[in-house]
């Protein structure tokens, strides 16, 4: 498969990826009352990104 022709396949691909995690963020955001799952991963994310940057809170 020529090159233009992958690039032509991942950017469609890149852009539907960005909008479902868009879309999951909203649903996550909208049934935080019931589950807290969201809440949990912001949670581990904002404890681990910070430790991998070497940034002290």
């Amino acid at each position: 498969m020529p090159t233009n022709q992958t690039q032509n396949f991942r950017r469609p691909l890149l852009a539907v990826i960005v909008v479902g995690k868009a879309h999951v963020t909203m649903y996550t955001d909208e049934a935080n009352s019931r589950l807290k799952t969201g809440e949990a991963i912001f949670v581990e994310i904002s404890a681990v990104i910070p430790s991998q940057a070497g940034i002290q809170m």
